[in-house]
């Protein structure tokens, strides 16, 4: 079966604009896990990249994706692509500063082993960071709920943030935080009423929208 976001890429892309507030709202929590370290200076990859929305305004120069059409358009955003799965990366040992993983996980078909590669690839003291659909929260029972009338999320497989951090400490991650926004959020009708940028929030219980941290050993 084609990948959806190969067959919908325009759709995909365009729904940043239509949701304008969602992705600030977003991208603002991202860059609080970020924390004040200027991704121009350090070298990242953001792993599942899609149309580069988000590689585009954290700086992040290197992007991998399995859809071809999604990398076209991440490329004319500035950033150098790669077409391969999250399994296996086409990176040397110990080569990236940062690795992101945004609303990435859910399509990885082995996350255990996504999580292992994305280690071999950092630094020692390499920062990952991972923005999730908190699978606890309203939004992603949700999303859960309905996924299979969903032409993205047909073959998702959601997380709830404890396990996800469990995996990461299973890896050897360590100094593990969590920041997460969106805490209002239902269900996608209400992502209409956002009518401007939320502040993030420390913790993983409430938010729809979860950003995971966690420092290489």
């Amino acid at each position: 079966m084609k990948n959806p976001f190969d067959i919908y890429t325009q759709n995909y892309d365009r729904w940043y604009d239509k949701n304008r507030y969602i992705f600030l709202s977003e991208l603002k929590c991202i860059k609080k896990a970020i924390g004040r370290v200027n991704l121009k200076n350090k070298k990242a990859v953001e792993i599942g990249v899609g149309t580069g929305r988000f590689a585009e305004k954290l700086k992040i120069k290197y992007g991998i994706d399995i859809s071809k059409n999604s990398l076209e358009i991440a490329s004319k955003r500035g950033i150098k692509t790669f077409l391969c799965s999250s399994e296996k990366l086409p990176f040397k040992d110990f080569e990236f500063d940062y690795v992101f993983m945004i609303f990435s996980i859910c399509f990885f078909k082995n996350l255990n082993l996504s999580i292992k590669e994305a280690k071999r690839i950092l630094k020692e003291n390499g920062k990952i960071i991972i923005a999730m659909i908190n699978k606890e929260s309203n939004l992603g029972r949700y999303y859960e709920k309905f996924k299979n009338k969903n032409i993205f999320y047909r073959n998702a497989n959601f997380y709830a943030p404890k396990s996800i951090i469990k995996k990461l400490r299973n890896n050897g991650f360590y100094q593990i935080k969590t920041y997460q926004t969106l805490c209002n959020i239902n269900t996608p009708e209400d992502f209409k009423d956002i009518k401007k940028v939320e502040t993030p929030i420390n913790g993983h219980k409430k938010g729809s929208i979860v950003i995971i941290k966690g420092v290489k050993k």
